[in-house]
């Protein structure tokens, strides 16, 4: 069994706290609690990334997140109106060793590509597209998280 939930939010960050609510309800009897907190952590960065720099100034100002559970994996998918850019070009990487010198933000994809399985990126002509998997085969008792007793 498999289902689906899809989310149109506003560019913003407002939004986004939100969507955030309506996705850790969607995942509440989800894996384990550190799962989910993961998973949340994930779609947040990905949305808040597609809010700040996505579809300002071009095409539809909404973001589409959709979230699809199925016993083998959560998929989540973000898309935005925005222009294409390599999200991966710029990535920063985590160097915790020395937390003090860390600028205050660019770790959100390092931090999606940590907790995801996958991450692909693709654009459009109705523009971005952002792809996130996360293997749920190794991760939880998927009777457990698709409400299966």
């Amino acid at each position: 069994m498999s289902w689906k939930v899809s989310i149109k939010m506003d560019p913003s960050l407002v939004a986004v706290r939100r969507a955030a609510h309506v996705f850790k309800a969607a995942i509440g009897d989800f894996g384990t609690h550190e799962l989910r907190q993961e998973l949340e952590l994930a779609f947040v960065e990905a949305c808040t990334n597609s809010a700040v720099h996505g579809p300002k100034g071009r095409g539809k100002p909404e973001i589409l997140a959709t979230i699809t559970i199925d016993p083998a994996e959560l998929e989540i998918v973000i898309q935005d109106g925005g222009k294409p850019f390599d999200p991966f070009q710029k990535e920063r990487q985590l160097d915790l060793d020395d937390v003090g010198s860390l600028p205050c933000g660019g770790f959100g994809l390092s931090l999606i590509r940590r907790i995801c399985d996958t991450v692909e990126y693709h654009h459009n002509e109705q523009g971005n597209l952002l792809r996130l998997r996360k293997s749920l085969s190794s991760s939880c008792d998927t009777s457990l998280a698709l409400g299966r007793h």
